[in-house]
């Protein structure tokens, strides 16, 4: 019964006082296989100003609605006031009625890897995700 308790109680040591494991445990996320990233690219042009990331978060905001919302994938959006262009599209199976939820879901988080993770500071930028791709730029290269 002692060498159990001992062993608790090094354990319980160990989760509290030692940051490597204990930060692995605590960043620890549940898996999703839309946060999983398969290409992507920034723009080179950097210092975008706070409000171009704005900008950049409306027009994607916009262009995942006309992806999901009017079912237009790839169709090029500008939020009013912008000077961003983007463009969202799901993959053929998120991109089912029953499915458009999930398709929102992937886009989301596409957008928040390419504006705020992976392109943070950037004129434009694209990320595809598994099931998903977003896209946005300063130039018009969507119809």
């Amino acid at each position: 019964m002692a060498m159990s308790t001992s062993c608790i109680l090094i354990l319980a040591v160990l989760l509290i006082f030692s940051d490597g494991f204990h930060g692995a445990v605590a960043k620890t996320e549940p898996l999703d296989f839309n946060k999983h990233r398969v290409d992507g690219n920034c723009g080179e042009i950097v210092d975008a100003s706070p409000e171009m990331r704005v900008e950049a978060l409306r027009s994607l905001d916009l262009a995942i609605d006309v992806a999901t919302k009017d079912k237009k994938p790839n169709t090029c959006a500008m939020a009013t006031g912008s000077s961003i262009f983007a463009a969202a599209n799901c993959s053929k199976a998120l991109s089912k009625d029953k499915r458009m939820d999930d398709c929102r879901h992937c886009l989301f988080n596409a957008q928040f890897r390419a504006v705020d993770k992976e392109c943070p500071q950037k004129f434009g930028g694209w990320i595809k995700l598994v099931d998903c791709y977003v896209r946005y730029d300063t130039y018009k290269f969507c119809e």
